[in-house]
């Protein structure tokens, strides 16, 4: 399937229930192959949030050369964070 793709077009993934009791990290490694209709120029910015309450997030932005493959790490502390909840990765392209 191919669509245009335009600034602020992102995808969502979420995971309710999550225990973070005695948990201090969440980690998320992305693997992403740029399509060739990126606009020239964008990038992508990867988000990992988790929400209990007043929550945590952390966000990267990346760019890869076209058509190239990129593969990041993203970790975020949420050692403050002793619940349940729900933790979520967001890829918006900027």
């Amino acid at each position: 399937m191919l669509a245009d793709l335009t600034p602020g077009d992102k995808v969502l993934v979420q995971q309710p229930g999550v225990n973070l009791v005695g948990v201090n990290w969440i980690r998320v490694l992305c693997a992403l192959r740029q399509p060739g209709s990126l606009p020239v120029g964008r990038s992508w910015r990867g988000t990992v949030r988790a929400d209990a309450g007043f929550g945590a997030q952390k966000s990267l932005t990346f760019t890869t050369a076209r058509g190239g493959r990129l593969y990041t790490d993203l970790a975020l502390n949420v050692s403050k964070l002793s619940a349940v909840a729900t933790v979520s990765l967001e890829l918006e392209l900027v």
